[in-house]
């Protein structure tokens, strides 16, 4: 707490206990009123009872019904430092709590996206037909299994089960929607860039060169891909050590054709940036095998189905 607000906290002290500052050579009254051995902002409530209520932060508020006497900082914490923000969760968003992980100073959920809605509240879009899925421009999300479209799975989980798909892989989005104007992840977070992969990738230890492949050559020395996977959920001994905690599960994806297909074997996860390297309207994603250690880079069509993880801001 700043010195003036300790100066504040022991002067109320005194008015309410009667006592003459003045006449005091050596101490002045403790503002560490419960004695926890830190002046805070508990002190102070405990301190306001003396006198009745009051509205420190002039923000209409009574303090002793403020969810914060003071003012929220950038990161949205009370009275906090201010920006780079602690990577502290879980962070609620369409009703569902995200756990976080914060790896080399970056700020990712720990589990895919799974919302109805874009950061302003708008519907992302209903479930759409298979045959829809192939030719719709508009954005568009889905479950894997979902509908009756044709559904294959490697797992012992029974995947192709919407329900439980949802527990385990969040939902799919097809690109449109990820690279809507709105923002599929909530305020303060984004779809992660191909740099933004890039940075996670460099700390695993990948080369330059290595960074600006494409395939599943990248990151194979470092086993970069390994280190991503969860230790459980991957087909056939596929599991991962999950050694920074990212804790990446095989929810395969929606092919453009609007068939469910990869569960347990492979995970895909959009980025928000365009490539025009290999053909217009293709969008950069990142893959992960069973198979393999390392991490795939590949352009994806819009019209595919990808999960989703978001990274702060």
């Amino acid at each position: 707490m700043p010195i003036i607000m300790k100066k504040v906290l022991a002067t109320l002290f005194a008015v309410a206990l009667g006592l003459n500052l003045s006449a005091q050579d050596d101490c002045e009254p403790s503002p560490d009123l419960n004695q926890d051995g830190v002046v805070g902002m508990n002190d102070l409530l405990t301190l306001l009872t003396a006198f009745g209520d009051f509205d420190m932060d002039f923000d209409g508020i009574w303090d002793s019904v403020d969810d914060c006497v003071g003012a929220y900082d950038e990161c949205g914490i009370c009275n906090g430092e201010g920006v780079p923000c602690p990577c502290v969760g879980p962070v609620e968003f369409d009703s569902f709590a995200y756990n976080l992980v914060q790896i080399n100073g970056q700020c990712w959920f720990k589990e895919n996206l799974r919302t109805e809605v874009y950061s302003n509240g708008d519907s992302v879009g209903l479930y759409i037909s298979a045959e829809n899925w192939t030719t719709t421009s508009q954005g568009a999300m889905t479950v894997y299994g979902q509908g009756d479209a044709y559904c294959s799975e490697s797992t012992s989980l029974n995947s192709c089960d919407e329900a439980v798909s949802l527990e385990m892989y969040g939902r799919l989005y097809n690109g449109f929607a990820v690279l809507d104007e709105r923002g599929i992840c909530p305020e303060g977070w984004r779809v992660p860039t191909d740099f933004d992969w890039q940075q996670l990738e460099s700390f695993l230890g990948m080369s330059e060169v290595d960074l600006e492949q494409w395939g599943h050559v990248r990151g194979i020395d470092v086993q970069a891909g390994l280190a991503l996977k969860a230790q459980y959920g991957w087909y056939a001994n596929g599991n991962g050590n999950d050694s920074l905690g990212f804790s990446a599960l095989p929810g395969g994806g929606c092919h453009l054709t609007g068939y469910f297909v990869q569960a347990g074997d492979f995970g895909r996860w959009w980025t928000s940036t365009v490539t025009t390297q290999f053909m217009p309207g293709h969008v950069i994603t990142r893959n992960i095998d069973r198979n393999a250690f390392g991490i795939s880079r590949d352009p994806n069509d819009l019209n595919d189905g990808r999960s989703v993880r978001c990274v702060r801001d």
